[in-house]
């Protein structure tokens, strides 16, 4: 009866430990410091569902799933501190993370970021329910001026929102068929649509004409800059491709 007393006690204590209030820090476009233990899962809970870019330095040391809006990080081992991106996906916004991992750490409190809420219209605005939809001719042209355009000359579209890309993604398969390095350049989404603007560059001598057909992927539509791309070397060697997809770039490849 005594052994079984102490253990009930001991699952009551454990629920008060997980029932513990989070830690609660603001996001002010100041970096947020997190400390990870070792061998331990720590929560980070966000406003909504996130998409979280780990830099590939510390990707083989960390466990990160992501999961309605709350991240469970898990380090294998220390590593000093490395900034994590975490985009709020529903308003594009980015939260910088400096990240480590630690033995000294053996708290695992979970964090609860507050990111607050877009900034109060003033008289005698009015609020819109949805943001006006962009079709898919509107969204490669925005995404064409933005490259050739002068800056001063660009306006961006309203409910049109910058995203989290991977540049440093490069691929030679992209284009069926021909021997082409693709590169991503920068992607926007509206109301759930991607558009990502990638370099395409000739890594052969020969003339290339290009084809849409050709495109590895899952894309809604696709075009580009120029249809010929010169031989290696050359000043026609590259141009810009333009995709849409309903999912991120890095998804629909």
């Amino acid at each position: 009866m005594k052994k079984l007393l102490i253990l009930t006690l001991m699952i009551l204590l454990s629920s008060i430990v997980q029932a513990e209030e989070p830690e609660r820090i603001k996001w002010e476009r100041t970096p947020i410091a997190i400390t990870l233990p070792i061998d331990k899962e720590r929560m980070i809970i966000f406003p909504s569902d996130v998409r979280v870019n780990v830099p590939s330095l510390i990707r083989h040391q960390l466990r990160t799933i992501s999961n309605e809006g709350v991240v469970y990080w898990k380090a294998d081992a220390p590593f000093e501190r490395q900034r994590v991106k975490v985009q709020i996906i529903d308003t594009g916004k980015i939260i910088m993370i400096d990240l480590a991992a630690s033995e000294k750490r053996t708290k695992v409190t979970s964090v609860e970021i507050l990111v607050s809420s877009k900034k109060k219209l003033a008289r005698g605005e009015s609020k819109t329910e949805n943001q006006p939809s962009l079709d898919y001719v509107q969204l490669m042209r925005f995404a064409a001026q933005s490259l050739y355009a002068p800056e001063r000359l660009i306006t961006t579209p309203q409910g049109v929102i910058r995203t989290q890309l991977e540049t440093d993604n490069d691929v030679d398969t992209l284009i069926r068929g021909q021997l082409i390095t693709a590169s991503p350049i920068v992607s926007w989404q509206s109301n759930g649509i991607y558009v990502t603007a990638v370099k395409l560059q000739n890594l052969t001598s020969n003339k290339i004409i290009l084809d849409p057909r050709d495109i590895r992927g899952r894309w809604e539509a696709a075009t580009f800059q120029h249809v010929t791309l010169g031989g290696k070397g050359t000043s026609r060697d590259t141009t810009s491709l333009y995709l849409i997809s309903k999912r991120p770039y890095e998804e629909s490849m």
